[in-house]
């Protein structure tokens, strides 16, 4: 799980020190490289010289070379409505060859194109467990315990009746590799028990077999992983080094249900205000699961992180919106995360790297544009920042975490009263965000509006109990009894 819009401590360094302890605000703020779209006529004439291709059209002609039409190609692309929560497919079969419509394909297609998608895009595919190296054994390893735990969920499902093709034996073969993925590595002790739910079903579709092979043979271990990875992972590193939370989690059980031959598309939803346990987590956070169709027609969500094989209710009820996403979508968001968490650490040119990547993939990312800015913030580009996070705005305007970051860039760069509009906004939207609270809080002691500050103050630590929103009390004390 990772922001959209990581709440850093980006000014720190920039900020006279007595402001920087009372704001605590988040700045976020970017400069976009603009993305160039690939628009043609599947007959218009292509670039002949190499150096001035777009990395794009270099996968485009690559395609090309290797068999796909422009027919093929021409399969538009999904286009989102955060204002309306609502995605449509757009601009297919136009006659117009996009850019959009080339990544789509490509990474539907990532495990035949994935070294042309690694040559052209200089972009890793981050849910193989393969690494491409033949000098290293631990993807092999891995491929090979996987692939013996499918042979064997193969021959169970065949020894109760179920066969290839059915929906349900689709179904029961992503429980099997869900109950996989939970179990404790062989060996591990004290072993992670497996989910009630999930060995009920499977004992009630006489598959009892499956889980005695998995606690004899042992899983992959995920429920015995603690710490999240100190950069977003693709999925064979987070589980060499053992750690990785709902991202990470999400490209592990895919990669498994893909080697599995399942239909399986990715899930993300951005968790809603007023539903969260931690309030350290409010507001912004995405989460991300997997999901695939079961009989019927229903679609059934697997959520390692949360150990829940039917996340459905859970995401109705815990998310404020979710979608189910391409591969270009994720492979988006995953590079937005691991720009934002260089930003964490302080390497903003490696963040801005990483966000151009996933502006690269999908220029209108409201989570790469803000995650984007937080790399730009680092590097004291206010006017930019600003800029950017209004378009941000302008894709999902009642974001109350962007207009909080973007009263944070005004206040960088000087621009009080904008800062003000921007935090009052941001409450409109999310009146419990105690984060902003204390920002407009610390505004207002600046400019020496005691009872304003102590307002603001005050329902920071009402909302949630904080040693700096008590700091800040305690210097209005002080300053009343001068």
């Amino acid at each position: 799980m990772y922001r959209a819009a990581e709440a850093t401590k980006a000014v720190e360094a920039v900020m006279p020190r007595r402001l920087w302890i009372l704001l605590s605000i988040a700045v976020l703020a970017a400069a976009l490289q603009g993305c160039r779209g690939l628009d043609r006529s599947p007959g218009e004439e292509r670039p002949t010289d190499a150096a001035k291709v777009p990395p794009t059209w270099a996968l485009y002609r690559t395609l090309a070379l290797s068999g796909a039409t422009d027919a093929e190609l021409d399969r538009g692309y999904y286009r989102t409505d955060y204002i309306n929560r609502k995605r449509s497919r757009v601009r297919a079969g136009d006659g117009m060859i996009e850019k959009k419509e080339v990544l789509e394909y490509a990474l539907e297609n990532y495990q035949k194109y994935r070294d042309a998608i690694r040559a052209d895009l200089d972009m890793e595919v981050p849910w193989m467990l393969d690494d491409l190296n033949p000098e290293t054994s631990f993807d092999a390893l891995l491929r090979n315990k996987v692939g013996r735990t499918l042979r064997a969920i193969d021959r169970r499902l065949a020894a109760a009746g179920y066969r290839r093709g059915d929906g349900r034996y689709d179904e029961l073969t992503a429980v099997s590799l869900y109950a996989f993925a939970l179990a404790s590595a062989r060996g591990t002790r004290p072993a992670a028990a497996i989910p009630r739910k999930v060995a009920i079903e499977l004992g009630e579709a006489r598959l009892d077999g499956v889980l005695s092979f998995v606690q004899e043979e042992g899983g992959l271990g995920r429920a015995d992983v603690r710490e999240d990875c100190r950069l977003e992972s693709n999925a064979l590193k987070a589980l060499e080094m053992r750690c990785g939370r709902c991202s990470e989690d999400s490209k592990i059980l895919y990669a498994l249900f893909r080697m599995a031959g399942l239909d399986a598309h990715f899930v993300y939803g951005r968790i809603d205000y007023q539903s969260l346990e931690d309030p350290d987590l409010a507001p912004g956070f995405l989460h991300f699961s997997v999901t695939l169709r079961a009989p019927g027609g229903r679609r059934r969500i697997f959520d390692l992180a949360n150990r829940n094989s039917s996340a459905e209710p859970l995401y109705e009820r815990e998310l404020g919106w979710w979608f189910v996403g391409t591969n270009r979508e994720i492979l988006s968001l995953h590079y937005a995360g691991l720009c934002i968490q260089h930003v964490k650490i302080s390497e903003p040119d490696n963040a801005i790297v990483a966000c151009e990547k996933a502006l690269q993939l999908d220029p209108d990312s409201f989570v790469a544009l803000t995650n984007l800015g937080a790399a730009y913030a680092k590097k004291r580009f206010y006017w930019q920042a600003s800029q950017l996070y209004r378009r941000a705005l302008a894709i999902e305007p009642g974001s109350a975490e962007a207009h909080y970051d973007l009263g944070g860039v005004y206040y960088a760069a000087g621009e009080e009263r904008r800062a003000l509009q921007s935090l009052d906004r941001a409450l409109e939207l999310y009146p419990d965000f105690a984060d902003a609270h204390n920002a407009l809080g610390a505004i207002y002691l600046e400019r020496g509006e005691l009872d304003q500050a102590a307002r603001h103050f005050g329902r920071a630590r009402r909302i949630r109990p904080d040693p700096l929103f008590e700091y800040n009390l305690e210097l209005i004390r002080r300053r009343r009894n001068r």
